[in-house]
């Protein structure tokens, strides 16, 4: 069922994103439309490729040994080594913020400084940062969940 919410969301949001986009195409000589969306544009998209992407990341994602994942997680971030990890986490997420301002790195686009890449390969850390900071805060959480109880 969950699947089926998200095929169908994924499905709409192509829809809604070409639609957005969608123009009224002139009419040839012939009488034939020149340009605008089509089915095959809208199948061959880039849009279209990220839902396919998304749609692969879910099936591998259902998959994982959640519990086996977990109970490694658990260990790891109760050993010596969990705070280490939490202290670079951190740092390496802020540095890769700061990245954007950086020549050579961080790319201006319309003014503002919200891109990371080399050549065309460019994305905008804050996407990753959202990401980093939800996995850091369960591994904070692990680390201290016997003081959590607690609030001062």
């Amino acid at each position: 069922m969950i699947a089926l919410s998200v095929l169908a969301l994924l499905t709409l949001g192509v829809v809604m994103v070409h639609s957005a986009l969608m123009q009224v195409a002139p009419l040839g000589i012939d009488g034939i439309h020149t340009g605008g969306v089509t089915l095959r544009s809208i199948l061959l998209s880039r849009t279209s490729l990220y839902c396919v992407l998304a749609l692969a990341a879910m099936a591998i994602a259902a998959g994982l040994p959640v519990r086996r994942l977990g109970a490694w997680a658990t260990r790891v971030m109760e050993s010596r080594a969990g705070l280490p990890i939490l202290v670079f986490g951190v740092l390496g997420t802020i540095g890769l913020l700061l990245a954007v301002y950086l020549p050579g790195i961080g790319h201006e686009v319309n003014g503002s400084h919200r891109w990371v890449g080399y050549g065309s390969a460019r994305f905008q850390p804050s996407e990753v940062a959202k990401w980093a900071v939800v996995v850091l805060a369960a591994g904070y959480a692990v680390c201290a969940r016997d003081r959590l109880h607690k609030f001062a």
